[in-house]
């Protein structure tokens, strides 16, 4: 009887244990992880995550979490926009594994985009396009302003030399040729102080830039009206998970910003920032008594409506007043509002309406002179987005918006002389309409060669349709070498500067100025940290409407169409990134002519030749929380303007500057 008993709970043993083995190879493993953008280092959500027949999504935070069989899987991340990528990974009977995953972005095309963030402060990803910049590096590369714009300043294809101001020249064009956007919307002239032409500030404020991307030629079809380069910026929404505030101050200005969570659907930020205006003043005049003061405003709002809906809402409001010699005051606000619909895991859409608004009320004192000028401009914007994976080789992108603009200006200029005052008065009431449709084909044509060919088309008022061919090839060697080519044909409308001069001389509005791009470079990285650049470049350009800086950074737009030019250049960059040091050298060496239809001059150096510019930066970081920065330029001076007494010779050029 008691050998039967201990017989009976062996059986039962073995039978408990066999029970828990079978429940043990039947239990699932469980694969999470987060999903990032290779180029900034910011979490993606609604990033598609499928293994067999197990599928998730990446949350706003960028976490997923996938219950998978026991076994070898292969779990395939997706998202529109970005390259797919795959991991494998072999799970055992109830496995927790982490895997993190990086999503290289292939948006645009062309120049290796560089990365600055983070976790990988100076990075390249090979044969795409651009200058892609994170907000903490933003914070330590450029300068004692802390200013996004004059980080521009540090890239090879830039020419500024006046640290004062965040303004900056692409490949021998004017400033106002360089496209601005933030969060999709336009940006017309979106700085501080700009009553001085010399001096300005960005409105945009780099502690809520979630992400800066800059491209100084050769753009795909997305971007148009025109000619020289697109700066597109991001700003971030807010905190998620808890209420944060954070105070900072630098040199010029201090800011305050206000970050909480909306319950689980969203979040939202507030932020001001205002001038010392007093330590300002100092910079701007050594002579005249100038008291600019400044703030801007920022608020933004996003959230999930639903697993497919995602909503982004935000205003910004800035002024400035002025008194000394020049007086009065003006501001700029932009209200907008974008909303991104995941259709699948293949196909996105995006839309977005925003209004911007600037206005001035000024008058300035120059010698025997009195000039006041009220302007007015509003612009009224909508866009949509579509973008397509149609395949593992092609992906489609399809886009339309229209703009809607009013400009009311009136300039009126009184000269006191011996014989009394003469006014010259300029006034502009115009309402133009400007439509735009782009297709943007990229594909894959070899595993090493990628193409993006597209076409946009333009009309705007009075009855201008223009087609613009875009095409832009890279191609990488079995050694990592990148190959990269780009050709491409854009136009730019006259804006209110220059219709408002050819109203004063009452003739026709000058018609949209024409450029065509021929890019060619090669990337080669010369160990794991240390890669090199070159890129040549030619631009022609037509229909210009030419114009002439005053001594005073004033600048005098023609009345017409009156000039053509050519653009050469050739630039090149060393950079090293490791874990404590983050540092680059780069160099520019242009010629940017210009010939007049009408002056009788003949071809000369156009205001915006800068024969050579070199850039130097270098970042250690010492300890955890301490870095050291070094920032040098040197340069030569643009081509003289016209009024500078006993100067004849166009050929010649302001010093050379450090």
């Amino acid at each position: 009887m008691r050998y039967s008993y201990a017989f009976s709970c062996v059986l039962l043993s073995l039978n408990f244990f066999s029970i828990v083995a079978q429940s043990r190879t039947d239990m699932p493993a469980v694969v999470k992880g987060i999903v990032l953008d290779a180029s900034t280092r910011s979490v993606l959500s609604g990033v598609n995550v499928v293994s067999g027949s197990a599928h998730t999504a990446t949350g706003t935070d960028g976490r997923y979490t996938l219950v998978l069989t026991v076994g070898e899987q292969t779990i395939r991340f997706s998202c529109v926009g970005y390259k797919v990528s795959e991991r494998r990974v072999n799970l055992m009977p109830g496995d927790s594994m982490v895997v993190d995953v990086s999503l290289i972005p292939v948006a645009v095309l062309l120049d290796e985009v560089t990365v600055v963030g983070e976790r990988a402060p100076r990075t390249t990803i090979h044969g795409l396009g651009g200058f892609s910049v994170s907000p903490s590096r933003l914070q330590t590369i450029s300068g004692p302003f802390t200013d996004a714009y004059r980080l521009i300043h540090t890239m090879a294809s830039v020419a500024s030399n006046n640290e004062m101001s965040s303004q900056f020249n692409v490949r021998g064009g004017s400033a106002d040729q360089n496209l601005a956007l933030l969060n999709g919307a336009q940006l017309l002239e979106p700085f501080h102080l700009k009553e001085s032409p010399n001096t300005s500030v960005s409105i945009v404020n780099m502690e809520l830039l979630k992400k800066a991307l800059f491209v100084p030629g050769g753009f795909t079809a997305r971007y148009g009206d025109r000619l020289s380069a697109v700066l597109d910026m991001e700003y971030r929404e807010g905190n998620r998970e808890r209420t944060t505030a954070l105070f900072d101050a630098s040199l010029v200005n201090a800011s305050a910003t206000v970050e909480t969570p909306f319950s689980t659907w969203g979040s939202g930020l507030l932020s001001l920032r205002s001038t010392y205006s007093d330590y300002v003043a100092r910079y701007l005049s050594s002579g005249d008594q100038r008291n600019p003061s400044y703030y801007d405003l920022h608020a933004i709002v996003g959230g999930d409506i639903d697993e497919q809906h995602h909503l982004k809402a935000q205003v910004l409001h800035a002024s400035d007043k002025t008194s000394g010699l020049v007086d009065g005051n003006y501001h700029t606000t932009l209200v907008s509002i974008q909303s991104t619909h995941t259709i699948s895991d293949r196909s996105s859409l995006v839309g977005g309406l925003s209004s911007y608004s600037q206005d001035e009320d000024l008058s300035r004192h120059v010698s025997n002179s009195l000039m006041t000028k009220y302007s007015d401009i509003s612009l009224w914007e909508a866009r949509m987005q579509f973008e397509s994976r149609i395949s593992s080789a092609y992906s489609l992108t399809l886009g339309a918006g229209t703009q809607n603009y009013t400009y009311t200006i009136d300039q009126r200029d009184v000269f006191q002389g011996s014989t009394g005052d003469s006014l010259v008065p300029s006034s502009l009431q115009l309402r133009p309409t400007k439509v735009a449709a782009y297709m943007e084909n990229l594909v894959q044509l070899t595993d090493a060669l990628l193409m993006n060919g597209g076409l946009r088309f333009d009309f705007s008022d009075p009855n201008e349709n223009l087609f613009s061919p875009r095409l832009l090839l890279a191609y990488r060697f079995a050694g990592g070498t990148t190959l990269k080519g780009a050709w491409g044909v854009y136009y730019q409308t006259a804006n209110h500067s220059q219709l408002l001069a050819a109203q004063r001389d009452d003739l026709p509005f000058q018609h949209r100025q024409k450029a065509v791009h021929y890019v060619l470079g090669v990337e080669h990285p010369l160990q794991r940290n240390l890669s090199f650049r070159l890129e040549g470049y030619i631009k022609t350009m037509s229909d210009l409407i030419s114009f002439t800086r005053r001594r005073s950074g004033d600048i005098i737009h023609s009345s017409r169409n009156d000039a053509q030019g050519k653009t050469l250049g050739v630039e090149f960059e060393l950079s090293i990134v490791d874990d404590r040091v983050v540092a680059w050298i780069n160099g520019a060496f242009m010629r940017s002519r210009e010939y007049n239809f009408f002056d009788g001059k003949g071809w000369r150096f156009s205001p915006n030749d800068q024969t050579k510019t070199i850039t130097t930066v270098f970042e250690y970081r010492v300890a955890e929380r301490w870095l050291l920065n070094v920032r040098a330029l040197y340069g030569s001076g643009f081509a003289y303007g016209d009024d500078l007494p006993g100067v004849k010779d166009s050929r010649l050029h302001y010093p050379n500057y450090t």
